[in-house]
């Protein structure tokens, strides 16, 4: 395989030196890769955690952020979805008893794992009187997305500012979380605006960074009921559970937010979104224990270390800098059954991970002498 690999680099007239190549593959790579790899465990560099990754439904495994590609022509289901407010969130505010909280995803898929609802502290929010027919209720939007939201009502209703406050106003609200009939609070994030949407963000921990990061912040549980298949499990609910999230699983959660007069409006968007670079699927976002290195540590040393590298063309350097600068941390498992494995090893019925400088050294000692990384799987455990 390498010497025709190697033939047709000489065909297409690719530089190198042929006779001492590198090979990714040959044991003693293997196991200095294992080497450094338990260094950066000693220094504190290798850790797991259970938090939201790329991860890959037609390939069934996490990815980093260089393994995705962006399909601009990608179309959405587009929701806006009214969250009701508790009666006594409601009579704080001063409000109805049939006022909700507005907010608007492309993910309904995502909303059964809604855990809060974000405003950001300095925005101005309007309470609005919504008259349609003879149907009347109250909602809470961004003043900045009035206009926008106003065109999303049916022929003839009629929108009605009532009383404006500040985000910090809205904090500690509570609602209930439609999909999940659950009480959820209103917290506060300098990330949310009043470009898109609504003004008021679903927050779900499990399938997003952001709404991750504040959880952890504030608390909040993590949930993330969606199997490797992209598939809903049974924490969604009976009416979810083996549905795929990409596919009939959005349907059936529109069905359902149709079913409790929660859908406001919806529609397609087509817009920018992940695709796996290797089955040309869409990827979803989803917690699951993952190991990642932490870089942020590492950036400064690594950035200076590229000036000591003859890069050709010159601009592979600034751009080698740039993702260098850009990451703090890296997710570096993958459910797959080639390349490297992380040297580590759980216990058969704990699943605790064993991972130590001992036993990092006398993997990479196998891998070295008996035969490469295939040995991982090959030899006994004894």
């Amino acid at each position: 395989a390498v010497a025709r690999q190697v033939k047709s680099f000489k065909d297409y007239a690719v530089m190198g030196d042929w006779k001492h190549p590198y090979l990714t593959l040959d044991p003693e790579y293997e196991a200095n890769q294992l080497e450094i790899f338990r260094t950066m465990v000693e220094r504190g560099f290798i850790y797991r955690q259970c938090k939201p990754v790329y991860w890959s439904p037609s390939s069934r495994t996490a990815l980093a952020e260089a393994e995705l590609e962006y399909n601009d022509s990608h179309v959405s289901t587009s929701v806006y979805v009214k969250f009701p407010l508790t009666r006594q969130s409601a009579e704080k505010i001063g409000a109805s008893h049939d006022t909700s909280l507005l907010i608007w995803t492309t993910t309904p898929w995502t909303l059964p794992a809604n855990s809060a609802a974000a405003v950001h502290p300095d925005l101005e929010y309007t309470l609005v009187q919504v008259v349609d027919g003879s149907l009347e209720y109250q909602m809470i939007v961004g003043t900045g997305r009035l206009e926008a939201v106003s065109q999303l009502l049916p022929e003839g209703s009629t929108l009605t500012k009532v009383s404006t406050f500040s985000g910090r106003d809205l904090e500690g609200l509570t609602y209930t979380s439609i999909l999940r009939d659950k009480e959820c609070k209103v917290y506060l994030a300098n990330y949310v605006t009043e470009d898109t949407g609504t003004g008021v963000v679903h927050t779900a921990p499990g399938h997003g960074k952001e709404d991750y990061e504040l959880g952890i912040a504030n608390g909040i549980e993590v949930i993330s009921p969606v199997n490797d298949l992209g598939i809903f499990t049974s924490e969604a609910g009976p009416a979810l559970e083996g549905k795929s999230v990409l596919g009939d699983g959005t349907t059936a959660v529109i069905d359902i937010l149709k079913s409790k007069n929660a859908l406001l409006f919806q529609h397609k968007l087509k817009h920018s979104y992940p695709y796996d670079w290797r089955t040309k699927q869409p990827i979803i976002q989803r917690a699951t224990p993952q190991w990642f290195a932490n870089v942020r540590e590492l950036k400064n040393t690594a950035w200076k270390s590229i000036d000591n590298v003859n890069v050709v063309p010159e601009s592979g350097k600034r751009r080698l800098k740039a993702f260098v600068t850009g990451r703090s941390e890296w997710c570096i498992s993958r459910q797959r059954v080639w390349g490297v494995p992380i040297p580590v090893l759980y216990n058969a019925r704990t699943l605790e991970p064993l991972l130590t400088s001992e036993s990092i050294s006398h993997i990479a000692q196998v891998i070295k002498t008996k035969g490469g990384s295939d040995a991982w799987w090959k030899l006994p455990v004894e």
